[in-house]
């Protein structure tokens, strides 16, 4: 399954080129502290989709830019791979000398 991240690297890649403070960010967007927009720009929250054109306006990056995708695997494939990961090590362990 196919899903969009937002590239929170460039967003700080270009805040940092252009020269721009935390406090001044977090202004930007309205938010109460700076240290809000830090927790946004280091992936502890998500920027919300109403703060992405002012980022968009104010770093100098088309909306398009801020993001890429990303191939997710469903539950059900990860628990495939689990279970034949440990199928292989059960098998090593029983039959150490079988390479």
């Amino acid at each position: 399954m196919l899903t969009y991240s937002i590239n929170i690297k460039l967003i700080k890649q270009k805040r940092l080129e252009h020269k721009y403070t935390l406090q001044e960010m977090s202004e930007m967007l309205g938010l109460a502290n700076r240290s809000l927009y830090l927790k946004r720009e280091n992936g502890y929250q998500k920027f919300k989709a109403n703060e992405l054109p002012l980022l968009s306006k104010k770093l100098g990056i088309p909306l398009n830019d801020f993001f890429f995708q990303t191939l997710r695997k469903s539950q059900k494939e990860k628990n495939k791979w689990r279970i034949s990961i440990l199928a292989k090590l059960s098998n090593t362990l029983a039959n150490p000398n079988n390479k």
